[in-house]
C-alpha cells in the first residue's frame, strides 16, 4: 500500500452515480436502518472519476436514496491506475472480471449480480464519517412542498 498517496472524501450530487451491480433489497434496508440509527454513513463510496460509476458502495447508495439524500460521500480514483484492482468477490457465479467490463456495464445498464466485483486499494483513505443532516436538503422558501409562514 502506497502510505505517501491519501484521498479524501468529497461530497458529490447522487445523481451522478451508476452502479455496475444490483442490490439486494434486504442488505439496502439493513444499511438504511444503521444509518438511521447512527445518523451518519461511516465509510464514503468509492467512485471511478471519468464516469462516476460505483465501485463499491452500491447498497450504501441505495440507501441513501430510499432516505432522500441529495449528495453522498465518496472517493474518486482513476480506475485505471495501480491504485485500485479488482477480483471476482469469493462467493461470485462469475470466473472473470475486469476494469472495461464493469465500467460498460455501469454505462448500458445491464448490471452484474449483486456483490460480483471486489476491488483491492493501493493508497491510504481517509474514514470520514458523514452526518445524515449534510446529505439532505435544507428547505427553501421555494419547496413547494412546503409552506413559510411569517
Amino acid at each position: 500500500m502506497n502510505q505517501n498517496r491519501q484521498l479524501e472524501s468529497r461530497l458529490l450530487p447522487i445523481e451522478l452515480f451508476k452502479p455496475h451491480e444490483e442490490v439486494q433489497s434486504e442488505r439496502v434496508l439493513k444499511i438504511k436502518k444503521e444509518i438511521l440509527q447512527c445518523e451518519k454513513i461511516l465509510q464514503p463510496l468509492w467512485i471511478e472519476k471519468g464516469n462516476f460509476v460505483v465501485l463499491n458502495g452500491h447498497h450504501r447508495l441505495s440507501a441513501l436514496k430510499e432516505l432522500n439524500c441529495f449528495q453522498v460521500p465518496c472517493f474518486l480514483f482513476n480506475y485505471f491506475s495501480d491504485d485500485i484492482q479488482v477480483q471476482v468477490c469469493s462467493g461470485s457465479s462469475l470466473t472473470q472480471i475486469d476494469k472495461h467490463s464493469i465500467i460498460q456495464a455501469a454505462i448500458t445498464g445491464n448490471l452484474y449480480p449483486p456483490r460480483s466485483s471486489f476491488h483491492i486499494l493501493n493508497v491510504k483513505l481517509h474514514p470520514n464519517p458523514t452526518p445524515l443532516t449534510d446529505l439532505k436538503p435544507e428547505i427553501s422558501i421555494f419547496d413547494p412542498n412546503h409552506s413559510l409562514s411569517l
